[in-house]
């Protein structure tokens, strides 16, 4: 039997998944330029959940994320970080169901 603890590593990495493809859906419905949603994942490193923004797609998640004088702000970043309540039911599904496997 797998440990709690792999179990709950391997259920963070499948969130991290899954906000990476939340992420990039609400990029793309906001039509975002692809270079913008190719460049942005949510990354788990052993050790909690962090936002990645590649070098290269910086500036131009930036300006989509905040704006400028000529390009209008769309909330993207934001407004997925405030789908906690989706993610936080998502993470206990994956639990429950690497749970279940183990027994």
């Amino acid at each position: 039997m797998k440990s709690l603890e792999s179990i709950f590593q391997a259920a963070k990495g499948d969130l991290a998944q899954y906000m990476t493809a939340q992420l990039k859906y609400n990029a793309s419905q906001s039509n975002w330029p692809s270079s913008a949603i190719d460049g942005v994942a949510v990354n788990f490193d052993g050790t909690s959940l962090n936002l990645g923004i590649s070098d290269e797609a910086y500036d131009t998640v930036m300006t989509q994320e905040y704006g400028t004088e000529r390009v209008r702000p769309t909330s993207v970043l934001r407004r997925t970080s405030n789908m906690s309540y989706d993610f936080e039911k998502y993470f206990i599904e994956r639990m429950n169901k690497r749970l279940r496997s183990t027994l």
